[in-house]
């Protein structure tokens, strides 16, 4: 419930006051709450923002470099990629692993297809990280988490049996739908996909058996369908208030 209300009423705010790129804020939201029961600490979210503001600005540098050289780019987000993917694989990072793959995959996408943007690189992802981060709170504000449930012990991080094959294996297929937004027109705009390709590859990354594996596919699947259909729905009614209900039910039927 947390989460499905923080997601519709976050977009339906992003996209009321003109954000660029609306589902930002909503996403780094839904990633701090379902990263633990308790709400975000500020010292936490601090780092956050500063992981945010150092790995923008770091690749701003590495694109503005070498924009006009894709091989050497895009060997370079490949070899980010897969330390990224390394550490989650030992259980090591946490949701800044996350974090760090959508600043990687939307800093050369925009810089390099969409030039054209009102605002600033890094005042895009500072707004995002903030509005997730203060979404997040105001989760919890409304709708605390019971005293059993916050007393319960954090369950340790898993880590996988073969964490580099792993890791290189999930970095490839990252590198792949990057590669493929930037060289198919036709994916141009559709940041989304390689954001929910880094978000599907953690979660397997999770998994403790191929059942699990597979229902995570299928659940993501579901998710697509869904948002479609829910995209199609809105589009008959194209309203704030129409939009919020129905990104409220479709998180609901999906938590």
């Amino acid at each position: 419930m947390r989460v499905a209300l923080v997601v519709s009423a976050g977009l339906t705010f992003s996209i009321a006051t003109g954000a660029v790129i609306p589902f930002l804020g909503p996403l780094f939201a839904a990633q701090f709450l379902l990263g633990g029961a308790r709400p975000l600490p500020l010292a936490k979210a601090i780092g956050m923002t500063g992981l945010v503001l150092v790995m923008g600005q770091a690749f701003i540098i590495v694109t503005g470099i070498f924009g006009d050289r894709p091989v050497q780019l895009l060997s370079l987000l490949g070899l980010f990629f897969f330390v990224c993917f390394v550490l989650q694989a030992q259980g090591k990072g946490g949701p800044a692993i996350f974090l760090s793959l959508v600043i990687a995959v939307m800093v050369p996408l925009l810089d390099l297809l969409h030039d054209d943007l009102d605002q600033s690189m890094m005042a895009i992802l500072l707004q995002g990280c903030l509005s997730g981060v203060v979404l997040s709170w105001l989760a919890h504000a409304l709708l605390p988490e019971p005293a059993a449930s916050e007393d319960a012990p954090a369950q340790p991080a898993m880590a996988s049996e073969h964490p580099v094959a792993r890791a290189l294996a999930n970095a490839v297929i990252l590198l792949l739908a990057v590669t493929l937004c930037l060289t198919n027109s036709a994916f141009s705009s559709a940041i989304v996909v390689p954001i929910t390709v880094a978000s599907l590859l953690l979660q397997l990354d999770l998994a403790a058996s191929a059942r699990a594996a597979m229902g995570l596919v299928a659940i993501n699947l579901l998710g697509g369908v869904l948002a479609s259909l829910a995209f199609a729905f809105v589009e008959l009614r194209p309203s704030l208030p129409f939009l919020f209900l129905t990104t409220l039910l479709v998180g609901l039927i999906l938590g």
